[in-house]
């Protein structure tokens, strides 16, 4: 199983957290490695070529393929690390960020024991298919782009114009990540829109967090994404259990 540490993905994989409606979000860029290992399993699965499970069944939305990828492809690819490592980031980022506004969540951090993969699949979609907004089960879960064509960059910038001469197809073949509040709507900032992205760009949120793709038009061009589920195993409290904390000591 090949590893990667924290300060490598912070340093080298552009690591970063966002708030931009609430919940934490994350990004950064995967390793070429990873690409391209798991690429090469996911054309030989589409192709029919070696076994894999369809997953299509117990998920939302209408895309042309969405496979389970297997554990020793994760393993083997350098994924699996790579999400353990993400997701271990995740939790130091929350738990030192949010005592900042909140100081009896300071008291009551449960430890984190341990990173579980829940579920790792692959999604492969055309024109036309999309994932209509869902969440997922776990706590954290994302998205890291394997192939986004230039064909979809070209159809976002170069479609129809509305009576308001703005683009109307700007969010064709996106990924929206969608508030939790409408307080988000009042001020404008509503979603958190990953529209150009790159193969190895890598999104990670809260698993309830409800999130969209949109379709694309383009005929013949394949967008791949790798889609996950973690879990986290939570240990006791570093300080007073939450159950007590609130209660009036005097």
């Amino acid at each position: 199983m090949k590893d990667i540490d924290h300060k490598t993905i912070v340093e080298q994989h552009g690591w970063e957290y966002h708030y931009p409606f609430g919940p934490m979000l994350t990004t950064s860029h995967a390793t070429q490695e990873i690409v391209d290992g798991i690429n090469a399993w996911a054309d030989q699965a589409f192709a029919g070529t070696t076994d894999s499970m369809d997953m299509s069944p117990n998920l939302v939305g209408n895309q042309t393929q969405e496979l389970l990828v297997p554990e020793d492809v994760v393993k083997d690819t350098g994924l699996w690390m790579w999400l353990v490592r993400n997701a271990q980031l995740y939790w130091d980022a929350h738990v030192n960020t949010v005592p900042r506004w909140n100081s009896t969540y300071a008291l009551t951090i449960p430890q984190l024991k341990n990173v579980g993969i829940i579920s790792v699949w692959c999604n492969q979609a055309f024109a036309g298919d999309y994932n209509a907004m869902h969440n997922h089960s776990g706590h954290l879960s994302g998205i890291l782009y394997l192939k986004f064509p230039e064909e979809i960059y070209d159809e976002q910038s170069a479609g129809k114009l509305g009576n308001d001469k703005m683009n109307k197809n700007h969010y064709n073949g996106s990924t929206q990540i969608i508030s939790p509040s409408t307080i988000g709507q009042t001020f404008n900032n509503h979603t958190f829109d990953v529209q150009k992205p790159r193969p190895g760009d890598f999104v990670m949120f809260p698993s309830w967090t409800y999130h969209q793709v949109w379709p694309f038009t383009t005929p013949n061009v394949e967008r791949r994404t790798l889609s996950f589920n973690i879990g986290f195993e939570l240990g006791q409290y570093k300080g007073e259990d939450p159950r007590n904390a609130m209660h009036n000591k005097d």
